[in-house]
């Protein structure tokens, strides 16, 4: 073992396992998503009249799929993490570090994906409302916010994980609202599949919605890190 080995902090350990875990499965995700892409466009070709870019619209998945990775993450890995001699606080830390970092990944591979499309079929129209906040700044706004959402939907996930690994089932299902609540906001605040601002009545500059999403992320972060410092470990089986 080298002396950087020696001293190297634990939660940039476990950060470098979370990140290799959360990169080897959204590997295949996105494997699954091109494969439907392309998928879609064959049946556009042949059955569909009318050829539309839709790539954007795997900002669902791309939500939603690292949200449940966390909670998966979180209930397996917290048991082992602490009973191995690191402490909680080492593990927020990864997990939220691990977020930050794999948020913008799912950002870059929406608009890589999106980018390679409308290459590919230059002439299709965009079924994207450019009224949206960040709708109208093309591939660099949805890679912003499909980063927030992956970002929100990582630590929301933490947030549930930790809920259901803390409380009583029924009492952690009740509280669905207020730890999954924070991505339903951030898609209102990115208007990701509808101009949910204007129907909320709120401001659509875009300066606002990246301030008011990282407010967001920060809270749910917060409130992640409240539940999980001095959480009980049940003996590993």
């Amino acid at each position: 073992m080298t002396a950087g080995t020696a001293h190297r902090p634990t939660w940039l350990t476990a950060t470098k396992r979370l990140v290799s875990a959360h990169a080897l499965v959204a590997g295949w995700f996105w494997a699954v998503v091109v494969l439907i892409l392309v998928g879609a466009h064959i049946l556009m070709s042949g059955v569909i009249p009318t050829r539309v870019v839709i790539a954007q619209y795997g900002t669902h998945g791309a939500t939603w799929f690292p949200f449940s990775l966390a909670i998966i993450f979180v209930l397996a890995y917290l048991p082992v993490h602490v009973t191995s001699g690191m402490t909680r606080r080492s593990f927020i830390r990864a997990n939220v570090a691990t977020a930050l970092l794999m948020g913008p990944t799912y950002g870059a591979g929406l608009a890589l994906l999106a980018a390679v499309e409308r290459a590919v079929f230059p002439a299709a129209p965009i079924p994207f409302d450019q009224e949206q906040v960040f709708g109208a700044h093309g591939l660099w706004g949805l890679f912003v916010a499909q980063s927030l959402l992956a970002i929100t939907g990582i630590i929301c996930g933490l947030l549930v994980g930790i809920t259901y690994y803390r409380f009583h089932p029924l009492a952690a299902t009740l509280l669905l609202i207020p730890t999954v609540g924070p991505v339903l906001v951030m898609v209102a605040l990115t208007a990701s599949d509808a101009p949910i601002q204007q129907w909320l009545g709120l401001p659509t500059g875009t300066g606002w919605a990246v301030g008011a999403a990282v407010a967001v992320i920060a809270l749910a972060t917060l409130a992640f890190h409240l539940a999980t410092r001095t959480i009980p470990i049940k003996p590993v089986e």
